[in-house]
């Protein structure tokens, strides 16, 4: 009796053992059926997963190969999964493969991603533990790898559209890291009107608006160009260039005189180095001589704004130099051909202060083809017409004059005395 019972006992055992099992495949086989696939503890699967549902692991898992999640949610650690990537702590150490993400948000440290990339501080930084603003870039100062760089690419070539080097220094539309604080290769368009409107010519600069360079803040001009009155160099230069020359062409300095064709700074108003031809049927049909002016029209010079003649020179009464003055010079010494003075007295030859209207320094000669030849008239009384003759020595004073001082003068008198 005790023998079957020992049987009895023995199969029922056995029965259970079979009905557990029985009921862990039984479970498998179910959970398989809803695509649920839990792991626990350290396991190693050496075969594919593939589940339609979710895959949940607790503890710490180590993938040697790709994870795909297509459409679905993966779980790391706790915490629930909306299209992201989710844990209560995670380290990331090293990645030499790539991070793809479609469709949805990664999220830095804490916070919900919406469609952006986020962290905790709300700032990212790259090369930097302390990023200073939304999005920072940080390199060394001597590096020669750019810190930032935009690209686009064709099927044949590569184009830098923008780059900024470890200097700050930013270089649009060139290949090479930029040398200035801001470098263009190419060409500029600045203004709402023209930026995406109208092409800038070849290299060049094309502004809608006022220019101001220099010290300026409040340009007074569509160009104005500031420099310092103690600047020895030019405010505004403009030259021309060739393989083996630079010629400037106009150049203003500090003091605001002007200078055409010459190379050094300006020492008068106008200052030009060449010829000049002034008038419409002048400039740039005739070449005015060598250092020389060519007028077309009437010129006044001085304070007359109305010139009478075609050459009108006009100075003031008081003036103590000469109003025109026409002279010749040598090497050695300069000599006055023609001199007027302020009262219109005219010098011929002469050199001082003129006391008569008519002054001759040298010889006169006379000749004419009619039959008067000079004419003297006077309206003074005593003498009437006179000429003066002098000699070598002051005493040598004669005198001709017509006779009308006397009742009996003769008509025409010759004597000793002066005229005045």
């Amino acid at each position: 009796m005790s023998i079957f019972s020992g049987l009895r006992a023995r199969s029922r055992f056995l029965l259970q053992k079979f009905d557990s099992v029985v009921r862990t495949l039984i479970s498998v086989t179910i959970s398989l059926l809803f695509v649920t696939v839990s792991v626990y503890g350290a396991t190693t699967i050496s075969t594919n997963i593939q589940t339609g549902g979710t895959l949940t692991v607790t503890g710490i898992a180590h993938f040697t190969d790709d994870i795909n999640v297509n459409g679905r949610e993966l779980n790391l650690g706790t915490g629930s999964a909306t299209t992201t990537i989710t844990g209560l702590t995670a380290t990331l150490t090293s990645l030499s493969g790539d991070l793809d993400l479609y469709g949805g948000d990664l999220g830095l440290g804490t916070g919900s991603a919406t469609t952006t990339l986020t962290s905790a501080s709300s700032l990212l930084g790259i090369g930097t533990t302390t990023p200073g603003g939304r999005f920072s870039i940080s390199a060394i100062s001597v590096g020669t790898t750019p810190v930032f760089l935009v690209s686009t690419s064709t099927a044949t070539a590569t184009g830098t559209a923008l780059i900024i080097n470890s200097n700050g220094r930013l270089g649009i539309g060139g290949v090479n890291l930029p040398t200035s604080v801001l470098d263009v290769t190419g060409n500029a368009a600045i203004g709402s009107n023209l930026a995406g409107v109208s092409a800038a010519p070849s290299n060049g600069l094309l502004v809608q608006g006022i220019t101001g360079i220099g010290g300026t803040t409040s340009p007074a001009g569509t160009l104005s160009v500031s420099g310092s009155p103690s600047q020895t160099n030019a405010t505004f230069l403009v030259s021309t260039s060739t393989a083996t020359a630079t010629t400037t062409a106009l150049i203003i300095n500090s003091n605001g005189r002007l200078g055409i064709g010459g190379v050094n700074l300006p020492t008068s108003v106008l200052d030009v180095t060449g010829n000049v031809a002034i008038g419409s049927n002048r400039a740039g049909v005739n070449a005015a001589p060598s250092n020389g002016l060519l007028v077309q029209g009437i010129t006044g010079i001085g304070g007359t704004t109305s010139p009478a003649g075609t050459l009108s020179v006009s100075g003031q009464a008081s003036q103590t130099n000469a109003t025109f003055l026409v002279s010749t010079s040598t090497a050695t010494a300069t000599t006055t051909a023609i001199l007027v003075d302020s009262d219109g007295r005219v010098g011929l030859g002469a050199t001082t202060t003129l006391t008569r209207q008519l002054g001759v320094v040298g010889d006169i000669m006379q000749t004419s083809g009619g039959t008067t030849t000079l004419v003297i008239t006077s309206s003074g009384t005593g003498f009437g017409s006179c000429i003066e003759l002098r000699g070598s020595s002051s005493s040598d004073i004669y005198r001709i004059y017509i006779g009308n001082k006397y009742a009996s003068a003769t008509p025409l008198m010759v004597e000793v005395g002066s005229c005045r």
